[in-house]
């Protein structure tokens, strides 16, 4: 999680919509770059403002996005 924290930190990411908005209202997450593979970062803000992130994990569908230059970190 630390390499995450770092990415972020460097605003090395891209915000995304959580596609499920209805199970995980007002949810977002970061994409982030981390050994060449998309992973994803579900957070909410807080109201000071501050990000809580829920966890991380590689997906996919992003990463083949990634590879075919449709999403760009």
């Amino acid at each position: 999680m630390e390499e995450v924290r770092q990415e972020i930190l460097a605003e090395r990411f891209k915000p995304e919509l959580v596609r499920n908005q209805r199970d995980h209202e007002g949810q977002r997450m970061f994409l982030v770059i981390i050994k060449g593979y998309v992973i994803c970062v579900p957070f909410v803000e807080e109201k000071d403002g501050t990000f809580f992130l829920k966890t991380a994990f590689p997906n996919r569908v992003y990463q083949r996005r990634y590879e075919n230059g449709e999403l760009r970190i």
